[in-house]
């Protein structure tokens, strides 16, 4: 029982960072993309 417990704790956490990280690497690659354009023109 434990167990399981601790198992949804981490499931829990561990989403929520996810999305973040990707949220953060859609922001950056959508900034570099921008930095590139701007540097190319």
């Amino acid at each position: 029982m434990v167990k399981g417990k601790k198992e949804q704790a981490g499931r829990g956490f561990i989403d929520p960072m996810m999305v973040t990280i990707l949220c953060l690497h859609g922001v950056f690659a959508g900034l570099g993309l921008m930095v590139l354009a701007v540097v190319h023109h």
